[in-house]
């Protein structure tokens, strides 16, 4: 893949996971900026935030499937355990 599509995708990738998280987070997410999004395969990306320095909690994650752009889990992670929301909104 080029580098000029492969930017595009996880710029578009990283958009994505915001719509996703915004509703449900609220605009708290802008407090795990930089956003993270790495190509897993071919067609899947992980989209996640970052952690500040000197913050104890965890950081939201999103999986989706590039060519379909479909959700298929969001999750919420800190030290002590992770909650796995599906594409219903309901957590795991």
């Amino acid at each position: 893949m080029n580098l000029k599509k492969d930017l595009y995708l996880t710029k578009t990738a990283i958009k994505y996971g915001e719509l996703l998280w915004i509703p449900i987070f609220g605009k708290k997410i802008y407090d795990q900026k930089p956003f993270n999004a790495t190509l897993v395969g071919d067609s899947t990306r992980v989209i996640s935030g970052t952690l500040p320095e000197k913050t104890v909690g965890g950081t939201i994650e999103a999986i989706l499937e590039r060519v379909m752009v479909r959700l298929y889990e969001l999750f919420i992670k800190n030290e002590n355990k992770t909650d796995v929301i599906n594409h219903e909104g309901v957590v795991k």
